[in-house]
């Protein structure tokens, strides 16, 4: 058995932390090997286990808030590109 914490802090005030205590992420696993002809070279294996990802950083501070940028449009009045331009 493998149990698992994990917590994901907000990234701003308004939004809620993310947590998973030890008893909401219980991940069984069981598996078993047998030498099949007792001399170490060939092996027949199975195993099983349920698996959690962890949350990554980037969810909660792209889904709550914690991310933010600034779209700018700038005119272009004159064909010529140099204008405007301080040297």
């Amino acid at each position: 058995m493998r149990f698992d914490k994990e917590f994901v802090p907000p990234f701003n005030d308004v939004a809620p932390s993310v947590r998973f205590d030890f008893d909401q992420k219980i991940a069984p696993r069981i598996g078993g090997s047998y030498d099949l002809f007792r001399n170490g070279k060939v092996k027949v294996f199975a195993s099983y286990g349920k698996f959690f990802d962890i949350m990554k950083y980037s969810l909660p501070r792209g889904s709550f808030g914690g991310e933010y940028w600034h779209d700018c449009a700038y005119a272009i009045d004159t064909p010529d590109f140099t204008h405007g331009h301080a040297n």
